[in-house]
């Protein structure tokens, strides 16, 4: 990429920002609720993430291993009622265990009940905004190693468990194999409600239904990359190349997307 290239930035992210410290009354379901975003790496979340801000300020955190790691200070998550987190299936367990084994208690974050979510991605899609993320987000930790590289370079030399069955390997949760069969048992079992992309506004009515959410006045459009690689210019070798990397999470997607137009708007 030249210099000249254009790049991504944070504009736009931090839409209720100034909420983050607040502390913002919550209906008694989402007070005695944790809600759980499992946060698919480019897959839509960041517009939902804001809805959390908007709704739970300071009783929400999104749980980055860089930017807010929950684990080096346990005391805090006793106050929360959101979480989010670019982890895998069940991560809130260990949250609310740290918070537990430090304080020596069990109190409400530990009887709160799980509301888990998610949203997943077309696959190629998901990769493809993939690239134009770390290329173009001077912020991304690869960005200087990854920024010049053309597409075919990239997914060869970038990290391979995020260019093959994350989506599965998120919703089937850390330890079980990333399959479409695991991921599916626990949508079913243990989600809330999942999601395509296409109908996240689905998703955002049942929890506003469900936990009393305030929806945002205006649809949040978050986190957009400029377009260097598109559906239109990626090559058919390579698009064949990323697709059979990806065969688990062309299932999971088919299947999501059927329940997901079965669910009221």
């Amino acid at each position: 990429m030249s210099k000249e290239s254009p790049k991504g930035d944070y504009k736009g992210n931090q839409r209720y920002a100034h909420l983050k410290n607040e502390d913002l009354p919550l209906s008694d379901e989402a007070m005695s609720s944790l809600a759980v975003f499992v946060h698919i790496p480019k897959a839509g979340g960041t517009s939902l993430k804001n809805i959390m801000v908007l709704n739970y300020g300071k009783r929400y955190r999104d749980h980055h291993p860089r930017l807010n790691d929950l684990h080096k200070d346990p005391m805090q998550i006793g106050r929360l009622r959101a979480v989010s987190a670019h982890r895998p299936f069940g991560y809130h367990e260990e949250l609310v265990k740290a918070y537990a084994d430090v304080t020596g208690k069990q109190d409400e974050i530990c009887e709160a009940k799980p509301v888990q979510f998610s949203v997943v991605r077309n696959p190629l899609d998901r990769l493809i905004s993939l690239y134009n993320f770390v290329t173009t987000f001077p912020t991304h930790v690869c960005y200087e190693e990854m920024k010049d590289l053309g597409p075919e370079d990239f997914f060869t030399q970038y990290r391979q468990g995020e260019c093959g069955n994350l989506q599965c390997r998120f919703l089937a949760g850390r330890g079980n194999d990333s399959t479409f069969e695991n991921a599916k048992k626990n949508i079913e079992n243990d989600f809330e409600i999942v999601v395509d992309l296409g109908s996240q506004d689905k998703l955002i009515s049942h929890l506003s239904r469900k936990l009393g959410w305030k929806l945002p006045p205006e649809k949040i459009v978050a986190n957009q990359s400029p377009r260097k690689l598109t559906r239109s210019n990626i090559s058919k070798e390579l698009e064949e190349k990323l697709n059979a990397r990806m065969d688990e999470d062309w299932k999971l997607f088919d299947y999501v997307c059927e329940t997901s137009s079965k669910l009221p708007k």
